[in-house]
Parts: structure tokens; C-alpha cells; sequence
């Protein structure tokens, strides 16, 4: 494993800082959830991190972490997005039917949808989807309900995977092992989530592109009356 993770001049400050917040104790562990909400909205990957809370906290208190640190950091990020773009998306689409569509399909199954690309970190990147989502009608509640479910098993398996490192130089050099096989599986794991992702949302938009043909007829025939 080897992605999102520092170059070498950044690695020995991170592993001193590592140190420094395995040596607060629970304080240290406060400022660690922080630290990975502000990198979350900062655009941060947040591999590192998980891994990190694995090998300084274990897998139980590692993943008791994580996971509201990276559900709070998305759910930040995306309420950014909504404030600040959303409507320049809604004015953006207002002359463009299909992007229209794509959007009203994405508010319509919007749970499924960021299930299915929570379900998949390998090729969906997790800290830029949070902005993206935030752009789109997706409702902010099942917005975060679906990424709660969606995020946990990976999370709970990058956190499981950093617990198995002798130190935390692995961790910051990106040296983590990874069980045999594993590997296939995951990568498989990763397409199949994408490959269902696309075919929902392509229903989705289909369904709602045909329900648009249908009503503008109906308008102006009352229009005509």
C-alpha cells in the first residue's frame, strides 16, 4: 500500500508528531479525531490517518476514532459545497435538460448513490466526493446516513491494517501489510461498487428524462385549453 501517503521529507515530521499524540493519551486522542476532521475538509487523504489510528490506538479505539472523525469532516465538507456553489450548479443547469436530469436522479435515489461510492474508496476518492456530493440535490440526511454505512467497513479495515504494523514508521513510509489475496478481492470489490453505481445512476436519469418527456406534452395541452 502505497498511495496518499508523504513524500520523505514530510515523513519524519509526521512519525514525531505520531509519537507526540501516542504520549497525550486520551487528550492525544481528542486531537487526533480533530486533526482528521480539519484534513478531511482540507482535501487531506485520510489513509494515513486511519492506518495511524490502528497503530496508536488498536483496531477498537482506533475505528471509535475514525469513523466519527472522517462522518464529521465529510459531512462539513459537503455542507461547504452546498453554501457555496449549489446555486451556481442550479443556475448552471437550469438550460442544460440532461445535466438536469443526472442531478434530479442523484436527489431522487441520493442514499443508494453515495452508498454505492462510499462502498468504493479505490476509485472514487473519498475526501474530493464529499465536495462534489455537497453540489448535487442529494439531501443532507441521507447523505450522512449513507455515508455512515458506507464508510465503515473501510475504515474499519484500514484502522484493523494499521493495528498489524510493528511501528509507526511502516505506517508513515506506507510499508503496511496487506493479508495475501486480499488484494484481488478488494480491487474486485472496487469495480463491482462502480460498475452498480453506474448502472443505478443511468436508470435513474433515464427515468426521470422520460417522466420529463411525458409531463411537457401534458402541459401544453392544457396550456392550449
Amino acid at each position: 500500500m502505497s498511495g496518499g501517503f508523504p513524500d520523505w521529507s514530510a515523513q519524519r515530521e509526521l512519525l514525531v508528531f505520531l509519537g507526540w499524540v501516542r504520549s497525550l493519551g486520551f487528550p492525544g486522542a481528542v486531537l487526533y479525531g480533530l486533526i482528521y476532521v480539519l484534513s478531511t475538509v482540507a482535501l487531506l487523504p485520510g489513509t494515513i490517518l486511519s492506518l495511524g489510528a490502528g497503530a496508536i490506538y488498536g483496531p477498537f479505539w482506533g475505528t471509535l476514532i475514525v469513523v466519527p472523525a472522517s462522518l464529521t469532516g465529510a459531512a462539513l465538507a459537503f455542507l461547504i459545497a452546498r453554501r457555496l456553489g449549489r446555486h451556481r450548479v442550479e443556475r448552471f443547469l437550469g438550460g442544460r435538460a440532461p445535466l438536469a436530469a443526472l442531478d434530479r436522479a442523484m436527489a431522487r435515489d441520493g442514499f443508494r448513490l453515495v452508498l454505492l461510492m462510499r462502498l468504493d474508496p479505490i476509485f472514487l476518492p473519498f475526501a474530493p466526493l464529499n465536495y462534489a456530493l455537497g453540489l448535487t440535490g442529494v439531501e443532507f440526511a441521507k447523505y450522512v446516513l449513507a455515508s455512515l454505512l458506507g464508510m465503515l467497513p473501510g475504515s474499519v479495515l484500514y484502522v484493523y491494517l494499521g493495528s498489524l504494523v510493528a511501528s509507526l514508521s511502516q505506517v508513515v513510509g506506507g510499508h503496511v501489510p496487506l493479508p495475501a489475496g486480499w488484494r484481488p478481492w478488494l480491487l474486485l470489490f472496487g469495480m463491482a461498487a462502480l460498475v452498480a453505481l453506474v448502472v443505478l445512476l443511468g436508470r435513474g436519469t433515464r427515468r426521470v428524462w422520460q417522466e420529463r418527456v411525458v409531463e411537457r406534452p401534458s402541459e401544453e395541452d392544457r396550456n392550449e385549453r
